[in-house]
């Protein structure tokens, strides 16, 4: 009789490395990360865009879907573009991952194809933000955007765990 070893909850995706449902993985080769598949609604607001334009507080004010999510990134859909060079402020809750609350980060790649708009954006800690900022800029954010490194890292260790050798 062959008994597997695995809980039931707990999906082996490489040699070293297992994701717990109900999450799936998507891996590449050439990633540094992998990417969870997260499909969840998700809000966020241009922080400061190509042009020059910075706000500090606001609304937020574009509606979008998280497709997947890693340690250095998040890749999304939504109704309208966004440009890359774009940093933007990010909020999302999900059954799966949980909340995470003011999350800055930069575009990075944008694809359309008519009404669907693609961004790749990557997270920002505090030293790469302020890299993008002007010091007032910098100076005049809510203290609580720029502490994602540690929230995500804390929500998604929920989900990945080591394979016993």
């Amino acid at each position: 009789m062959n008994r597997s070893t695995e809980p039931p909850n707990v999906t082996s995706i490489r040699p070293r490395l297992k994701v717990k449902s109900p999450l799936t993985l998507s891996e590449e080769d050439r990633r540094q990360f992998v990417r969870l598949e997260v499909i969840s609604p998700m809000q966020l607001r241009r922080l400061k865009d190509v042009f020059g334009q910075f706000r500090a507080e606001g609304e937020y004010d574009l509606e979008a879907t998280m497709l997947n999510l890693s340690m250095s990134g998040v890749l999304i859909e939504l109704s309208e573009p966004l440009n890359e060079g774009d940093i933007v402020i990010i909020r999302f809750e999900s059954i799966e991952v949980g909340p995470l609350e003011a999350v800055p980060g930069l575009v990075k790649r944008c694809d359309s194809d008519e009404d669907v708009h693609l961004a790749g954006i990557q997270f920002l800690d505090r030293s790469e933000l302020s890299d993008h900022l002007s010091g007032p800029e910098f100076e005049s954010l809510p203290e609580n955007c720029c502490g994602f490194r540690r929230t995500v890292r804390q929500v998604l260790e929920q989900y990945l765990c080591p394979e016993a050798e």
